[in-house]
């Protein structure tokens, strides 16, 4: 079996390391890879939601500014690892609720560029998010 390959393998494709505060993650090129993986921490007795945000816009898009003609993203469908093949609604999210632990996820979509997490929101004691993507291919 394969190690998956990761975008920057210096930080095993880190997006944000013990977040926490709202805001958006480090936008990451996913144009040429088949599968995406994020393995998300939420440390603490953290109650926060996670957004996949992705694009398909050629140029890097800043995830943090308003969808607009020239800054095109938007919230992907993830499958949740132990959700029984369910998918989660992007404009939903992922979640913590109360507890400390980890959520794998795969985005639900195909030919996306760009890449990244937003917590939109977060609170609770000691409460902090780390977050990671590996990129793979089916080969």
């Amino acid at each position: 079996m394969r190690s998956p390959t990761f975008y920057d393998l210096d930080d095993g494709g880190l997006i944000f390391a013990a977040k926490v505060d709202a805001g958006v993650g480090r936008a990451i090129y996913i144009g040429d890879y088949r599968n995406q993986a994020f393995s998300v921490y939420g440390a603490g007795s953290i109650t926060a939601t996670l957004k996949v945000k992705i694009s398909s816009q050629v140029a890097k898009p800043n995830f943090s500014a308003a969808v607009s003609a020239t800054n095109r993203w938007a919230y992907a469908d993830v499958a949740l690892s132990n959700n029984a093949g369910a998918i989660t609604d992007g404009d939903t999210g992922v979640t913590f609720g109360g507890t400390a632990g980890v959520l794998e996820f795969e985005i639900n979509q195909n030919c996306y560029i760009w890449a990244t997490l937003e917590i939109v929101s977060i609170s609770g004691a000691d409460a902090a998010v780390t977050a990671s993507l590996a990129l793979t291919n089916n080969q």
